[in-house]
């Protein structure tokens, strides 16, 4: 019986390799493409780390099988012990390397996801639009307050780094450290099963090979080798989120060096110093703290004052310009749902609720249900108001659905 069980466990240890081999790793969405019948439907993104990262998948376990046949000839290593290595080596290339690469280096994935993820949190946050902004009484058509203004002032995919050497790193530091090798909102919102299969199957693949005492396989089943193997891959793991987080370090050296030179005048210097960071955390260019005026954001929030103000006209321009640069922005498309709420454009409104809906479909925020059920909501006040009773009852049937899922 254990041995058929660790013949299933292989199969979907393999299986669940096909699956990451297959699917996507990480999928931000950058647009929409319009359907049939008014329907969208997204335009995705995906690092170009992604691939490497695959193949290289398939050249360890390809590398690990021949070594595991050409050891069983020879009787020399058992042939669990290549796969045991292999399975241990994909589950800190995928689980550690990947995410680090991925949020550090290849900046404009990366800083799309973080930005995506703060417009989402601007809308869910406790003094975000889902909580405070109810944009009706009961009475449909009659607005109550305004979009609210909880985007940050300036825009972060990582903590700045702050760890000059590895005395800085401590366990208050533990969460930014995180975020530092990858793990960060902007990741975990727009990872996908295909990443998740990859770290499932190698740590299944681990487990099925290592060598367990008393099982019939042509290895020593030695209960100090396994605490030896269980050692060295926590040691090696340990080592790989230290090199992970070097580039952090040498860019928060770098920054130190630009903030003192700044100070003391030397701005040049300072440039100098700023370009250094950021070549060894490309995402660091995206920082509008320290690299970078954010004109898009910045218009974005002028956008919203300017909806506030009463100034509608004014605001449903740049809303609609700011929205054809980048039409995954929720933050702008919930602004311009208000804004054809306001001026009784109802097929401008079906568009944007339909943007809406197709944008967040790629979110894992378990939040997102009561803000697609809430614009519905909207388009259906809207349709009462054009007397268009059919689709009423379709937009309250999905401003309820949502919540229920």
């Amino acid at each position: 019986m254990p041995g058929l069980v660790l013949r299933i466990a292989r199969v979907v240890a393999f299986a669940l390799f096909g699956v990451s081999l297959v699917f996507h790793w990480l999928h931000v969405p950058v647009g929409v493409q319009p359907k049939s019948h008014g329907a969208y439907s997204t335009i995705f993104e995906e690092p170009p780390s992604t691939v490497p990262f695959k193949l290289l998948v398939v050249v360890v376990l390809v590398l690990a099988w021949w070594l595991g046949r050409r050891f069983k000839r020879k009787g020399s290593v058992s042939w669990a012990t290549p796969m045991t290595v292999a399975g241990s080596i994909s589950l800190l290339g995928i689980g550690i390397v990947y995410p680090a690469l991925t949020m550090q280096r290849c900046a404009e994935v990366s800083a799309h996801a973080g930005w995506l993820q703060q417009q989402n949190f601007s809308l869910i946050v406790s003094v975000g639009d889902s909580f405070l902004g109810q944009e009706y009484f009961y009475e449909p058509g009659q607005p109550e307050v305004q979009v609210n203004e909880a985007l940050p002032r300036s825009f972060q995919t990582m903590p700045t780094p702050s760890v000059l050497s590895l005395t800085d790193l401590h366990l208050t530091k533990l969460q930014h450290m995180f975020i530092w090798l990858g793990l960060s909102p902007g990741f975990c919102q727009f990872v996908t099963w295909g990443w998740f299969s990859g770290v499932i199957g190698s740590l299944l693949l681990v487990i099925c090979f290592m060598p367990l005492k008393g099982n019939q396989r042509s290895s020593p089943g030695d209960r100090r080798s396994l605490y030896r193997l269980v050692g060295v891959f926590v040691f090696t793991g340990f080592a790989v989120c230290l090199v992970g987080l070097l580039p952090i370090m040498m860019a928060a050296q770098e920054l130190t060096r630009a903030e003192s030179s700044a100070n003391n005048g030397k701005y040049s210097e300072s440039i100098r110093h700023l370009d250094l960071a950021e070549k060894w955390v490309p995402v660091l260019s995206y920082h509008t703290d320290l690299l970078r005026d954010e004109a898009y954001r910045g218009a974005l929030r002028l956008a919203i004052k300017d909806f506030n103000s009463g100034l509608i006209g004014r605001a449903a321009a740049v809303l609609e310009h700011l929205t054809a640069i980048d039409p995954s922005s929720v933050k702008a498309d919930y602004a311009m749902q208000l804004v054809h709420l306001r001026e009784f454009r109802k097929t401008q409104l079906e568009q944007d609720v339909a943007k809406f809906e197709t944008i967040y479909e790629c979110f894992e925020s378990p939040e997102k249900s009561p803000l697609v059920a809430a614009a519905h909501r909207r388009l259906a006040d809207l349709e009462f108001d054009y007397h268009d009773l059919p689709k009423i009852g379709d937009e309250m049937r999905a401003a309820v659905t949502p919540l229920t899922q």
